[in-house]
């Protein structure tokens, strides 16, 4: 399934919903929406990752662009909803020290 994404602005907090598979072949999209979440710097993030049926290391290299785009170090990035396989790789490669994760 083709990558796509969705963001909804509710209050100070953007959620993106995203769908697909979240792997190099969706960096051009990605990249789209990463410029989109920038005009809102300062906010707080969401991406729902509950759509994506896996990350490869492509994606992880994205989802953190996307923190660092969006503020960088100090940017309140939260993963929600992934399912089992993308959470067991999220934890493998330590994610839970630079995002939030429910």
């Amino acid at each position: 399934m083709a990558f796509a994404w969705k963001m909804v602005e509710r209050g100070d907090e953007v959620t993106f919903t995203l769908t697909g598979e979240l792997n190099y072949d969706a960096h051009e999209n990605f990249r789209v929406m990463i410029d989109e979440a920038a005009k809102f710097k300062g906010r707080r993030f969401a991406l729902d990752l509950a759509g994506v049926p896996t990350v490869d290391s492509a994606a992880l290299g994205m989802l953190l662009l996307f923190k660092e785009r969006v503020g960088g170090r100090d940017a309140a990035v939260c993963l929600l909803r992934p399912n089992d396989n993308v959470l067991s790789i999220l934890k493998l490669v330590n994610f839970q020290r630079y995002f939030e994760m429910r």
